[in-house]
């Protein structure tokens, strides 16, 4: 199935560590999130810590975005169906009050937000949020478990309580199928558009990662200290790690039968479906790699976001090249997102640590 929404990987990792600058972008604050518009390539949202920034003409000036927003945003999305319609969740409240944190909600492109908290208790982080995208009023948000909204964020309804949800997939064929990997209890899914959950794999895991490939339909999970494990019916999850040399899986990405994982100790690839992964870091002279993301029009081309640069193949991680990507001092440089158009596989948006955003037009 080709997607028509914006591909990308994104660690939501915050890293008090360095400096650096970069060409474009806000500056002066880690970006933790990238949402790119779904129907123009050069309209893209940035969540840091001073607020949401918006570009409207593919990222040669930002604007802050901000206002309503009461708290730190971390996360950003997008309406798959109505651009102007934005989500935001933010970490914990100024000076230690909640109450200002939580879901945001904006129906003009980021112009104002207003808080949408009905329904939502102990929302002191909302690290993920996910948009249904054939029934976009139905909204799922992490935060003391998972909450879902069926009327676009007026209301709130928690359908499950766990320890610390922080990301989320949603099954593109089978929207109603919802994945939620939590910091220390696993994973939890639904099939019935959150009425019931049920824990599915290992209970104990800390999940950092979740990916589907269309292509053959196997999930995978990437976790902190357990490695990865996969699941061919969203049920039952196996571990499938040989070959890998570090468990510390930061990111995934999987497309046409072929995986890629990002770990401390490089990027690791796997032809066979994680029968067992081979190391594929040739040229990739930075060895933590924070997130990946394939190019949806081409299979074989793949970038790695590192914490000093942007790396690209066009051969299936046989061998990367160092994108140069506007980084001025790529020696305190961190890269944690990688987002790729899906109508524009040339156009590039790369988040970073302290600096912003940087984007190509010639694929790096």
């Amino acid at each position: 199935m080709t997607s028509h929404k914006p591909i990308f990987v994104a660690l939501l990792m915050i890293l008090a560590a360095g400096r650096a600058s970069a060409t474009l972008g806000p500056p002066g604050a880690p970006i933790s999130s990238l949402a790119v518009d779904p129907v123009s390539s050069t309209t893209a949202y940035a969540a840091t810590p001073n607020g949401i920034y918006k570009t409207t003409d593919g990222g040669a000036t930002w604007r802050r975005s901000n206002d309503g927003i009461t708290a730190p945003p971390i996360k950003v999305v997008v309406d798959p169906k109505d651009p102007q319609t934005l989500y935001a969740g933010t970490a914990a409240g100024a000076f230690g009050r909640p109450e200002l944190a939580g879901v945001f909600k904006s129906i003009d492109g980021g112009a104002s937000w207003c808080q949408k908290n009905d329904g939502i208790v102990n929302f002191v982080r909302i690290d993920g949020l996910a948009v249904n995208p054939r029934q976009p009023n139905v909204v799922y948000a992490t935060g003391a478990g998972v909450n879902k909204s069926v009327n676009g964020g007026e209301h709130w309804t928690r359908t499950f309580e766990s320890f610390g949800p922080r990301v989320l997939l949603i099954d593109p064929d089978a929207p109603d199928v919802v994945y939620a990997g939590t910091a220390r209890g696993g994973i939890v899914r639904t099939t019935d558009g959150a009425s019931t959950w049920s824990r599915v794999g290992p209970p104990s895991l800390a999940v950092r990662a979740l990916a589907i490939d269309s292509a053959t339909r196997v999930l995978y999970a990437g976790t902190t200290g357990d490695g990865i494990f996969i699941s061919t019916d969203g049920i039952t999850w196996m571990p499938a790690n040989d070959g890998l040399t570090n468990l510390n899986v930061f990111a995934l990405a999987a497309i046409d039968g072929t995986v890629y994982a990002g770990t401390p100790e490089g990027v690791f690839k796997s032809t066979n479906g994680a029968v067992d992964w081979q190391p594929a870091s040739d040229g990739l002279t930075s060895s933590i790699s924070f997130s990946l993301a394939p190019d949806p029009q081409s299979p074989t081309t793949v970038y790695a976001g590192t914490q000093t640069n942007v790396f690209k193949t066009d051969n299936s991680a046989e061998t990367w090249s160092e994108l140069p990507a506007g980084f001025t001092d790529s020696s305190y440089q961190w890269t944690f997102s990688v987002g790729i158009p899906a109508r524009e596989p040339t156009t590039l948006y790369v988040t970073t640590g302290f600096a912003g955003v940087a984007k190509s037009l010639d694929g790096g």
